[in-house]
Parts: structure tokens; C-alpha cells; sequence
């Protein structure tokens, strides 16, 4: 039973990660609209580096695997730039 109950909460964490995916997709379009309002663009290389690096540093503060990290937060920075590619575009 107690196996069952550890599934149950690991689904549970998922759901929340899946709210908070959503959450930074909504922030996400906002951050787009402000950029075309102000003709920046899309793609900042210096603010994506700076992110993964602090994210690499907090991982590691809470003990989590950086390259673990790092390869999360790339993988939601590539939907995060088509995201607002989309936004630009009027989808």
C-alpha cells in the first residue's frame, strides 16, 4: 500500500509541475507582447546564460544535479522562445 501511496504523490508533483509550466507560459506571452511593443528581440543569449548559470547554482544549493537542471531549464527556454515567436506571429 505504501508503494501506492508514493506513486500517488510522484503523479501529484507532476500535475504541480505541469501548473507551473502553464504559469511560466502565460508570463511567458506577456514578456513577448512588452518585447514587440518595444522592439526587442525574441532571443537575449546573455539573459539565457545568466539563467542557467543560477539555476545550475540554486540546483546545487538544494542538492539536485545541475546538469539535471540545466537540461530542464533548456529545454523550457526552447518552447519559451517558440512561445513568443507565436505571440509575435498573432497565434
Amino acid at each position: 500500500m505504501y508503494m501506492d501511496e508514493l506513486r500517488k504523490e510522484i503523479e501529484e508533483i507532476h500535475e504541480d509541475l505541469l501548473n507551473l509550466l502553464k504559469r511560466r507560459s502565460e508570463v511567458t506571452k506577456k514578456i513577448a507582447k512588452i518585447k514587440q511593443e518595444n522592439n526587442l528581440p525574441i532571443y537575449d543569449p546573455f539573459r539565457e546564460e545568466l539563467l542557467i548559470e543560477n539555476m545550475k547554482k540554486l540546483a546545487k544549493k538544494k542538492e539536485i544535479d545541475p546538469q539535471m537542471a540545466e537540461l530542464m531549464l533548456r529545454i523550457i527556454l526552447t518552447f519559451s522562445k517558440k512561445e513568443m515567436q507565436d505571440v509575435l506571429k498573432g497565434k
